[in-house]
């Protein structure tokens, strides 16, 4: 599971190849794993993170350490 903290903060940005989870306005965490392919969406989904491939495929995090799921 994510930290609290970043959960309550909300925010995400993404770059075709990486994703930043913060905690706040300036700290943040990037997504271990990231599949091979660009990344074209990044987003919260209760207190997991989605992230949603060119290649079609959604990947599901529950936290920092890397995919547990995708479809």
């Amino acid at each position: 599971m994510f930290p609290k903290e970043y959960i309550e903060c909300g925010r995400i940005e993404y770059t075709p190849t990486s994703v930043h989870v913060y905690k706040n306005y300036y700290d943040n965490r990037n997504l271990t794993n990231i599949p091979g392919g660009r990344i074209v969406r990044a987003f919260w989904q209760g207190i997991n993170i989605a992230v949603v491939m060119d290649s079609g495929k959604t990947y599901i995090y529950n936290d920092f350490n890397g995919w547990s799921m995708y479809y």
